[in-house]
């Protein structure tokens, strides 16, 4: 073996061992943050739960912000799979909105937890600014740049389907994709929240959650219909 190559093969192992110890680092933080929450966990902990030193965990991220944000892009790259997956089987412009709806749902009852961070993360990340991939390249780092990668993705999957549906005329065109997205998303996020704070009273009054998404839904579909001129 050559110098040259001996010399690439260390690389490369510093650096798969590099992205181990990032690996595991991104691991111990999430068992911290579900336990703890952002506000009671501490890079103290974190060190801790991953049998490092606070130190070294600041040799790979600057903040336990980036940590959780991080988290937060991993749980909404879960939440992106499940839509794209959820898009292959509806055949109609309407009931792809609706798969879009219904995954948004599933997705909060499989993974609750980074349900409640992802929501979480919406108010302390001052969001509503998603930079497209050639901002996100010039002023953002690493983490930063995967999260809001996952944030465009998102983006792109309701603005696709919510434009093609009002190209065939499926939906009313006198509202602009982004906002009927941002309705749908809110009206959605906003449902499972209450439902999930009102286990109780639905199980006293004999109503399952799932009826109430499909009529809510139903409504929704309704108030998309194409206007009447």
């Amino acid at each position: 073996m050559s110098k040259n190559s001996m010399k690439t093969a260390i690389q490369l192992r510093k650096e798969r061992e590099k992205e181990n110890r990032r690996k595991e680092i991104i691991k111990a933080a999430e068992k911290v943050f579900l336990s703890k929450g952002f506000d009671g966990a501490t890079m103290i902990e974190i060190a801790k739960e991953a049998v490092l030193s606070k130190g070294t965990i600041y040799n790979y991220f600057n903040s336990k912000e980036e940590l959780y944000l991080v988290i937060g892009t991993y749980s909404n790259k879960i939440l992106n799979d499940m839509f794209e997956k959820a898009l292959l089987k509806p055949k109609t412009d309407i009931e792809k909105i609706k798969s879009l709806g219904y995954a948004y749902y599933q997705f909060s009852q499989e993974y609750p937890e980074y349900s409640e961070i992802m929501h979480d993360m919406g108010s302390r990340f001052s969001s509503n600014f998603a930079p497209t991939q050639d901002q996100a390249d010039l002023i953002l780092n690493r983490s930063e740049i995967e999260y809001y990668k996952e944030i465009n993705r998102t983006g792109k999957i309701f603005n696709g389907v919510i434009s093609k549906a009002i190209s065939n005329d499926s939906i009313r065109s006198d509202l602009s994709p982004p906002l009927i997205a941002m309705a749908l998303s809110s009206l959605t996020s906003g449902i499972i929240s209450e439902l999930s704070h009102r286990e109780t009273i639905l199980k006293m009054l004999g109503i399952n959650s799932k009826d109430i998404i499909e009529l809510v839904f139903k409504w929704i579909a309704e108030g998309l219909k194409p206007k009447v001129n």
